[in-house]
């Protein structure tokens, strides 16, 4: 998203949905790689 932001002119943003859904994804994979690593110690 940050490379997006200084590639495409700023007339080319996203609406506040688009980036409330990427945060939700990128939030996934942390919280996954969180819980995954905490299995693997148990």
């Amino acid at each position: 998203m940050i490379l997006a932001v200084l590639v495409w002119p700023e007339s080319e943003t996203m609406s506040g949905g688009f980036y409330l859904g990427a945060a939700i994804v990128v939030a996934m994979i942390f919280i996954n790689a969180l819980v995954s690593k905490r299995r693997a110690i148990v």
